[in-house]
């Protein structure tokens, strides 16, 4: 863990790449350029068409997927030591690092998009109704990953151990992306089964947290029940905690109702949020998703900039 002077640098980035990460982040700037999370996502989808295939026991593919990570994290922690040694060296290296930590936040270019969409979905008469309702939850799940994972774990790791741990995270969220791109719903290959506990030991942690700030966040949002269905914790079995929690706390304090996984008959779904919650979303339901990510965004920098303030004032 970092010396309090270090940390304090570290939250001086942090602010900076949240600040530039909304002015520059659209799509067409720096949304375009690629991330770390783009060449590991890259990396995992290679080494799990090499590692999990079929024809190999269960045990064999769990241990393959450990082993994959461990063999990234041994790539990525001297990568990553090398990185904060930078950083420290001042100048050049916090500008570098800062404009990495931009592209690994990555909120800006989820919420233009799904405002692109929102805006798409009430101008087209074309699509049929399930259409519009999957797109909506495609964009809310989106706003809420992108907002625990991007924002609100990038900031708690790099702040307490720089880029060695942060890279290392990074890959082993890429490696879940892999195994389930979207939902809450846990990759069902053996090969994800000991990468999906280590996701979900930090997950429950980062995914708890921003179900925090939403829930401050939500009392600033109109029509919203900031403490609805507290502390939207429950435990589901082959979930992902830090999608799972975001996203039951957003259905609560929203008035929204998920079902776990798309691909179940409703007779059978499990659901994510209050029995009178509404299923079939819609546009005016993105903004409303989106207006409670503006305002937990704001929370979470105004935290970041509130501790800075206190570390000046010892």
């Amino acid at each position: 863990m970092h010396e309090p002077q270090v940390a304090l640098v570290l939250l001086l980035q942090i602010a900076a790449a949240i600040l530039l990460d909304i002015l520059l982040g659209r799509p067409r700037l720096l949304g375009r350029v690629p991330g770390p999370d783009s060449l590991l996502h890259t990396m995992n989808i290679w080494l799990s068409k090499r590692l999990d295939r079929a024809r190999r026991s269960d045990a064999n593919r769990i241990v393959r997927g450990l082993l994959a990570l461990l063999a990234l994290s041994c790539l990525l922690w001297p990568f990553g030591a090398w990185l904060d040694s930078f950083t420290h060296s001042g100048g050049l290296g916090i500008i570098f690092t800062t404009l990495l930590l931009t592209l690994l936040i990555g909120q800006r270019a989820v919420w233009d998009t799904t405002k692109a969409l929102c805006n798409k979905l009430k101008e087209t008469s074309n699509a049929d109704d399930k259409t519009r309702y999957g797109a909506a939850r495609w964009a809310i799940e989106r706003i809420n990953i992108r907002f625990a994972d991007g924002l609100v774990a990038n900031t708690v790791i790099y702040v307490l151990f720089g880029f060695s741990a942060l890279l290392i995270y990074r890959a082993l969220t890429m490696v879940i992306a892999v195994g389930s791109p979207n939902g809450v719903k846990a990759p069902n290959s053996p090969y994800f089964f000991g990468l999906v506990k280590l996701y979900n030991f930090f997950g429950f942690l980062m995914g708890s947290l921003a179900g925090i700030i939403q829930r401050l966040a939500a009392i600033f949002v109109p029509k919203a029940r900031p403490f609805a269905g507290f502390p939207a914790l429950g435990i589901i079995e082959d979930s992902l905690a830090a999608r799972r929690i975001p996203l039951m706390t957003m259905a609560h304090t929203l008035g929204y109702n998920f079902k776990l996984n798309i691909e179940v008959n409703d007779s059978n779904a499990t659901w994510i949020g209050p029995g009178d919650g509404k299923a079939r979303l819609n546009g005016q339901d993105i903004k409303r998703a989106l207006l409670l990510a503006w305002i937990s965004t704001g929370l979470l920098l105004l935290v970041v900039l509130s501790i800075i303030l206190a570390f000046n004032m010892l």
